[in-house]
C-alpha cells in the first residue's frame, strides 16, 4: 500500500489526473483491511477488545473506520480528507 501510494504522489505531480489503476488500488486496499479487520472480529469477538492488545486493536478499528468513510466520501464524488490507507 505505501509503495501505490508513493507513486500515486509521484503520479499526481505529473498529470492532473490520477491514473484509474491507482484508483482501483485504494479501493483494493480498503476492502481489504475492511475484510481483515471483519475476519479478526468474527474470530475473536467481543475479546477482540478484551484482551491485552486492546488498546492496539481499538487503534486499528478507528483507523479502519476513517479509511473507510474517506474512501466512501471519495467514491460519492467528493474531496476526500486524506485518510485513505
Amino acid at each position: 500500500n505505501a509503495i501505490v501510494q508513493g507513486a500515486e504522489v509521484q503520479s499526481s505531480t505529473v498529470e492532473a489526473q490520477t491514473p484509474l489503476a491507482y484508483d482501483i488500488a485504494n479501493i483494493f486496499f480498503a476492502l481489504f483491511v475492511v475484510a481483515e479487520l471483519a475476519i479478526r472480529l468474527r474470530v475473536h469477538g467481543w475479546a477482540f477488545y478484551k484482551n491485552d492488545d486492546r488498546a492496539w486493536n481499538l487503534f486499528d478499528t478507528v483507523l479502519v473506520v476513517l479509511a473507510t468513510f474517506d474512501t466512501l466520501i471519495w467514491c460519492a464524488g467528493g474531496d476526500s480528507v486524506g485518510l485513505s490507507m
